[in-house]
């Protein structure tokens, strides 16, 4: 069955009983252009710093180095040392880290604007290399005293392999030969090499105690920062162009949405006035147009006599089997239509009505199935789900009864007729 389109005079009636709804929905839409423009399709501007890690570089230094730099630990220090003071979660967002090669660890910071973006990127560099450097200091601190007493007990025994050597070389056996004196010369060589192993171990302890002291004493030596804070602007597609080109997208996007949603329900809930319409919706000839109002009316009950004439019209010369009227549960107007067609069937041919609510019984086999219909009381797709209920009950639609009263006259000189295929 061919779609009921809604006509060009339909769509602007319905919008102008709609205009105070189109209008706060351009407001709505300004509104939300101004805030789409100002909060959420800002320039982010991006400041990076260099942190060139000296000494030897292990492979997992640098991510370790990186994952400090974005620490709670440092990032609570930045907020502290800002005079604005961002949040933790802020500062969180908005700095990242990455180990680069050749011992590089890169500091990016996003930010509203590049000043900004490079202040807190030189604040974020500042603390992570004074927090590493504080940590190295300790540490060092700490290997110094730890390597004190190693090279205490190492200096003892020093001096006491210098005295027993000093006792072994006096000792008179020295010049004696014979076993006993290759005995002696024997210990006072095992001495001097022990005490030569105690020189290299005393040599090698100074050197890690020397190198504790300074890193204690200079701990940023180990970082090198090049340069300073350098970025630039990150900006999104529509961000890059100016608000004049922004904010009336919105402003257009949400009334046309608005007005679609309106024309589509209007298209739906359509109803139809009109019997050529309805004629096309249910697919079957109308039989005839009657009226509600009073039964006395010679005129009227002239067409209800002719309507009953063409439901029990023979075909061919072959007797009507039955006339069923159809009309929905709901529709008052229809059903007294369908009460007076009732009456008026002759009495030889079997008549039925029903008030159909959501499906149909089964109808008898060959019975004229007549839609009464009233005026202005179902759309397109509810006329369309009658008649294939009536079809699925087992009839064809024999054709529509119209049913106009004043009232759906009325409405209808109110609405807009023009509804085409």
């Amino acid at each position: 069955m061919q779609e009921v389109g809604v006509s060009l005079a339909v769509i602007a009636e319905a919008l102008r009983r709609r205009r105070r709804l189109l209008l706060a929905a351009t407001v709505v839409g300004a509104v939300l252009g101004v805030l789409l423009h100002m909060f959420v399709l800002k320039t982010v501007y991006t400041a990076t710093t260099d942190v060139v890690l000296q000494g030897p570089i292990e492979p997992s230094r640098g991510l370790t180095e990186a994952q400090i730099a974005t620490s709670t630990a440092v990032l609570s220090q930045v907020s502290a040392a800002l005079p604005d003071h961002p949040s933790l979660n802020v500062l969180v967002k908005r700095v990242s880290a990455s180990a680069e090669t050749g011992g590089v660890v890169q500091i990016s910071v996003d930010a509203n604007s590049l000043d900004e973006a490079k202040r807190l990127a030189g604040a974020v560099t500042d603390r992570y290399v004074s927090y590493t450097s504080g940590l190295l200091q300790q540490a060092s601190a700490a290997s110094a005293t730890a390597l004190a007493l190693p090279y205490g007990t190492l200096t003892k025994q020093m001096a006491q392999t210098e005295v027993e050597i000093n006792d072994v070389a006096a000792d008179p056996a020295q010049k004696a030969t014979g076993p006993v004196g290759d005995a002696a010369r024997a210990k006072l060589a095992d001495l001097q090499s022990v005490h030569v192993t105690e020189q290299n171990n005393m040599q090698e302890l100074q050197t890690q105690i020397a190198k504790a002291n300074s890193d204690a004493a200079n701990p940023n030596i180990h970082y090198q920062v090049t340069g300073q804070p350098n970025g630039d602007a990150s900006p999104s597609s529509l961000s890059a162009h100016p608000w004049w080109l922004i904010v009336p997208i919105p402003v257009v996007a949400v009334p046309l949405f608005c007005a679609f949603i309106i024309v589509v329900l209007r298209r739906r809930d359509l109803r139809l006035y009109d019997a050529t319409l309805i004629e096309r919706v249910a697919r079957a000839p109308v039989l005839g147009q009657v009226g509600g109002g009073d039964p006395a009316d010679e005129m009227e009950a002239l067409r209800y006599r002719r309507v009953a004439r063409r439901l029990v019209a023979e075909a061919g010369g072959d007797p009507v089997p039955s006339v069923t009227l159809i009309h929905l549960a709901s529709d008052v107007t229809g059903g007294d239509a369908a009460r007076r067609l009732f009456d008026l069937i002759p009495s030889g041919t079997p008549v039925h009505r029903i008030s159909a609510t959501r499906t149909l019984p089964d109808l008898e086999p060959g019975t004229r199935a007549a839609l009464v219909v009233s005026a202005g009381t179902l759309s397109a797709v509810t006329l369309r789900e009658l008649v294939s209920g009536c079809r699925d009950a087992g009839a064809e639609p024999f054709g529509v009864v119209f049913v106009e009263s004043a009232t759906s006259r009325r409405q209808r000189s109110a609405e807009p007729s023009e509804v085409g295929l």
